[in-house]
């Protein structure tokens, strides 16, 4: 798996249907500013992908700050999985949630509902490392929700089913709830957001270690 590498997709962060840009889920403070899942997905996703580096782990980010929208668009995503695909080791979608619930909290991952044991795995490591997030009183962050399957009705469903018939492994990571107030604070706090990518990037490095020849 050497000549391989992780490939980090901050999401959303592109144009949709319509032609206007994606921002994802957003919560509104009380003046008037909004916290933008595409933003804070990003600033993850970039400790996700310099902890690769400091591992020694090939990595490359699917989305850059600066990027044009007309880039980052769902059908390049595609795109570039499918031209990729003998190359990238696993794809990790980093997301943020949100509900019309403020209650609903926690993280979860999402794969393929007919996923190879590749997904699976990716899910699993990734998982093992986030549960034990903790803040600095030593609780715990994030409610585990579980690693869920999504088929082509559900919302990442397409997306998911592309992949998979692209043979590239692939998982996306809801990190929590922006809508929930707790959630909310480990999310856009800088100390957490290094730790919450920290996290998931020792699961895909182990992941990806536990690929190697001996």
């Amino acid at each position: 798996m050497t000549d391989k590498f992780v490939l980090i997709d901050a999401g959303h962060g592109g144009l949709n249907k319509a032609g206007r840009f994606d921002y994802g889920a957003c919560h509104m403070n009380p003046g008037g500013t909004a916290i933008r899942e595409a933003d804070k997905a990003l600033a993850i996703s970039y400790v996700v992908y310099e902890f690769m580096n400091y591992m020694g782990i090939q990595a490359r980010m699917f989305r850059h700050r600066g990027d044009h929208p007309k880039l980052c668009t769902n059908a390049r995503r595609l795109a570039y999985a499918r031209d990729n695909a003998d190359w990238i080791s696993a794809w990790v979608s980093i997301h943020l949630n949100s509900h019309k619930s403020p209650n609903a909290h926690g993280a979860e991952i999402f794969h393929w509902h007919k996923a190879d044991a590749e997904e699976l795995q990716i899910a699993e490591y990734i998982r093992n490392e986030y549960v034990l997030l903790t803040d600095i009183d030593g609780i715990p962050m994030f409610k585990w929700r579980g690693i869920k399957t999504v088929t082509s009705h559900d919302r990442w469903g397409d997306m998911a089913r592309a992949y998979h018939k692209a043979g590239v492994p692939a998982v996306l990571v809801e990190t929590g709830f922006l809508s929930n107030k707790r959630d909310r604070y480990y999310l856009t706090n800088p100390t957490y957001i290094q730790a919450i990518g920290e996290a998931i990037g020792l699961g895909i490095a182990k992941y990806v270690k536990s690929k190697e020849k001996p």
